[in-house]
């Protein structure tokens, strides 16, 4: 998967904190890994993955680009500087709750994301289907086919 952020962005949410660091680029780099996984677990209720997977840092929605820097800065705050995640008066769960309130409106349809072309990202088709039109059941796995109990009865099984 493509990144969908730079370092820079990350550390631009640091402030200070970017300064007094103890942590390399590549720890960093591995926070914004970190994010996008959450954030795309979180993406594939609502978009579909072909979708999500086509991203990187020049089309990837603004919205998402923004929650993924939030997510890894957090996630920087949280291992390097002992900010607890689940704490909101911390710079890093301030962060961390902004993106899930963000991901849950999201998934209960009250934001949408719009892509680079000011689009809203299309939501993902269920495919599940059923057929409450045939009553006879279906036998699988070599069980025997309905006799004397009637269509739709497992009563011999």
């Amino acid at each position: 998967m493509a990144d969908w952020i730079s370092i820079g962005d990350v550390k631009q949410r640091l402030g200070v904190a970017e300064t007094a660091k103890g942590y390399e680029d590549v720890d960093v780099q591995s926070r914004i890994a970190r994010a996008q996984k959450r954030i795309k677990a979180k993406l594939q209720a609502t978009i579909s993955i072909d979708t999500i997977e086509g991203w990187d840092t020049d089309t990837v929605p603004p919205i998402v680009a923004e929650w993924t820097a939030d997510l890894s800065a957090a996630y920087i705050l949280s291992d390097y500087g002992g900010q607890a995640l689940l704490d909101k008066t911390t710079l890093a769960g301030s962060l961390f709750n902004k993106v899930e309130i963000d991901l849950e409106a999201l998934r209960l349809g009250k934001i949408q994301i719009v892509d680079t072309t000011n689009e809203s990202v299309e939501a993902t088709v269920d495919l599940i289907s059923s057929n409450t039109q045939n009553k006879t059941s279906q036998h699988s796995m070599n069980h025997p086919s309905d006799s004397d109990f009637g269509d739709g009865t497992l009563d011999e099984l």
